[in-house]
């Protein structure tokens, strides 16, 4: 009964279509990558790796650990992980290949290092009422609060303390985690972090809290365990936290990090798989197919465009995170549908490569709204340091 309940927080939170319970209670879920963990139920969502044909012989281990590496590739080049070193083998196989604790694990290491170099302080505007004068007298204040204390005064000063707002941030993050992480490791190095940071304050967090934050040379080096502790407080959902209703996930559409990730990558290589002026976008230009009383219907939003002189379209790119042997007719008609759209001759379908099948590169020639409509269907290798792709408007492959 407990179990059911917390599939139907799942079900609230990605949508009833994506989680499916299977007759002897398997659990499936599609469309998302992640965790998600609280008091009664623990799940973990890693992204497909095998191919549907493939006979190649995988423990369940070295599926895990393959399909953790992808997944922390595809997390750090799309900017959702702010973290270059991914975790050993070992490191995962000693947390069991929990994404969520392999998370916690590499926040406490990346955090209790800086804390061993040195606790970050910062200048802090302290303001007090007391007898000893210190900094600046606040005469307004002190003629308000010490009418007949004439012994006190009202003073701001300045103090180079632990005592500040990223501490308190980085303190907060830790003793949450202390409390939903079930590794007797993270644990340990959870309490180590507390003990630098004894002299800091808690604070309630908040995303205004985050938004205060500033970094400058002092602080930069703590940028990285920030923004793993700003990925943490995004990740509560409604109620965690409070009482023993406990939510944390993170939860994020695959295809949409596939996307994100060959967006990154096509810009960061895009000098040599098209001409260096030429503009990669993400999700843009968009357009209305047609109109309607109401306004415009049939919303055209390619992954990935690339244009040359701001307007003309050189490429439309569509990356599907899914076996790329089951490209459908409806995959080629969104494809003429962009051709038709941005009037746009070479169009190009993206797939990951997975375990067991072959490499893909095909090519269909379609004439279409009385032009030559180049549609090329190519996979990647993800497994690979670096992905290599073929645009035939530019004829290089990188």
């Amino acid at each position: 009964m407990k179990q059911q309940m917390e599939i139907t927080k799942l079900k609230n939170i990605i949508g009833d279509k994506n989680v499916t319970v299977e007759v002897d209670g398997t659990i499936q879920i599609i469309n998302y990558v992640g965790f998600f963990a609280t008091r009664e139920l623990r799940l973990q969502i890693l992204p497909k790796i095998l191919a549907d044909t493939t006979s190649v012989g995988f423990s369940e281990e070295e599926q895990k650990q393959i399909a953790l590496n992808i997944m922390f590739k595809l997390l750090y080049f799309s900017g959702y992980l702010n973290v270059k070193n991914i975790p050993k083998p070992q490191q995962m196989q000693s947390y069991e290949y929990d994404l969520l604790e392999i998370y916690i694990s590499i926040f406490t290491q990346q955090l209790e290092i800086l804390l061993k170099r040195q606790v970050h302080r910062s200048y802090e505007i302290c303001r007090e009422n007391q007898q000893i004068i210190r900094g600046k007298i606040c005469f307004h204040d002190t003629l308000t609060e010490n009418a007949y204390r004439k012994h006190l005064h009202v003073v701001e000063y300045e103090e180079f303390t632990q005592d500040n707002l990223l501490n308190r941030i980085l303190k907060e993050t830790v003793c949450r985690l202390h409390k939903i992480t079930q590794s007797e490791a993270n644990r340990r190095a959870l309490k180590i972090c507390l003990l630098y940071l004894g002299d800091v304050n808690r604070i309630t967090l908040t995303g205004e809290v985050f938004a205060r934050i500033r970094f400058n040379r002092l602080n930069q080096e703590y940028n990285p365990v920030f923004q793993l502790a700003r990925m943490f407080f995004y990740h509560l959902q409604p109620g965690s936290w409070q009482g023993e209703q406990q939510t944390y996930s993170f939860l994020v559409p695959l295809n949409a990090l596939f996307e994100y990730y060959l967006y990154h990558w096509i810009k960061k290589h895009k000098n040599f798989l098209f001409h260096p002026k030429a503009r990669i976008c993400y999700q843009s230009p968009y357009i209305r197919l047609a109109e309607s009383i109401d306004g415009g219907a049939f919303l055209l939003k390619p992954d990935i465009t690339v244009l040359e002189n701001e307007s003309d379209m050189i490429c439309i790119i569509d990356a599907k995170y899914k076996d790329i042997q089951n490209v459908s007719q409806s995959d080629i008609y969104q494809m003429l549908a962009y051709a038709a759209g941005f009037d746009c001759t070479s169009i190009c379908l993206v797939y990951p490569r997975f375990i067991g099948a072959q490499p893909v590169h095909q090519q269909y020639m379609i004439d279409a709204f009385g032009k030559k409509i180049t549609i090329t269907i190519q996979d990647v290798d993800l497994l690979e340091t670096d992905i290599k792709l073929r645009f035939e408007s530019s004829g290089i492959c990188c």
